[in-house]
């Protein structure tokens, strides 16, 4: 490919993904979330009460992630968490070391005890265990799963 072939294939790469929402792009970040504009924590020992603060986290990852707006990040501290996970939102999820139980999990049954019906999510550092069907399912385009 010559320079000008080149520099017209990346001109009209940065015009797509500005249409589609991205904020910043490179070959790494196709499919990472918006630029998150706000972090939300979730602790096994927080309360739904809270802000999902950093002071003052959540209980629940389901509760992280209404709170959570596009582009957001729902930060979820190691620990055990016995809940149904439903993405609905383009967010990044993130933890070092968080469990996903389904053994007596609360919540809205899915498709999976970790279901993303959303686009352009990203999910790392989980450990999902004693799904009674599917562990994760993504009916999302353009999302990253990694542990």
């Amino acid at each position: 490919m010559n320079k000008r072939t080149s520099l017209i294939a990346n001109m009209l790469t940065a015009l797509v993904l500005t249409f589609n929402g991205y904020t910043e792009a490179s070959a790494s970040s196709a499919t990472a979330p918006l630029l998150a504009v706000n972090t939300y924590y979730v602790s096994a020992s927080g309360s739904d009460a809270g802000a999902c603060a950093q002071s003052t986290p959540c209980k629940t990852i389901t509760r992280g992630i209404s709170v959570a707006q596009n582009g957001d990040t729902v930060s979820v501290a190691a620990g055990v968490y016995h809940e149904y996970v439903y993405v609905n939102k383009s967010i990044a999820l993130t933890s070092n070391g968080a469990t996903i139980d389904g053994a007596n999990a609360t919540g809205q049954v899915r498709d999976g005890l970790f279901s993303v019906f959303a686009d352009n999510v990203t999910v790392s550092g989980f450990t999902i265990v004693n799904a009674a069907n599917y562990g994760l399912a993504n009916f999302g385009n353009n999302s990253r799963f990694t542990n």
